[in-house]
């Protein structure tokens, strides 16, 4: 038999290895959690940037072919404005061109549409008004 005192030592000795081990687990499960939600966070912001990004690179490029689009509706202008006949042509046919584009807005073909004495730009306004009032 054991000694009163001695039992009552080992009964504490390893209550406290329990304790310890319990501490243990709870701070592996923590750990484990915070390492699980670490990389699923990491994942979100990864996933998060790239959807801006992408949708940076959109914008970017709808403004590039928007400039353009000005850029080529100026030299059709100019050509339209001439003194020249086939310089004149030249340009109505550009700018009925341009006004048949996806971009072409509502504003652009009305421009289109007044500079040209109506001839131009009325179908592409048509059109605009109806997607907005279908969107």
């Amino acid at each position: 038999m054991l000694a009163p005192g001695l039992l009552s030592e080992v009964t504490n000795s390893m209550e406290q290895i329990l304790e310890m081990e319990l501490t243990h687990l709870n701070l592996l499960s923590v750990l484990e959690i915070a390492a699980i939600l670490g990389s699923t966070l990491t994942a979100l912001a990864a996933i998060g940037a790239l959807i801006v990004g992408i949708t940076t690179i959109k914008q970017r490029t709808l403004s590039d072919r928007r400039e353009h689009w000005w850029k080529r509706a100026r030299w059709a202008f100019e050509l339209f404005l001439s003194e020249n006949e086939l310089k004149q042509e030249v340009g109505i046919s550009a700018l009925e061109y341009l006004a048949a584009s996806e971009l072409t807005g509502l504003d652009e073909a009305k421009l289109l549409n007044t500079v040209s004495g109506n001839m131009i730009g009325q179908t592409r306004i048509e059109e605009v008004r109806h997607e907005s009032t279908a969107a």
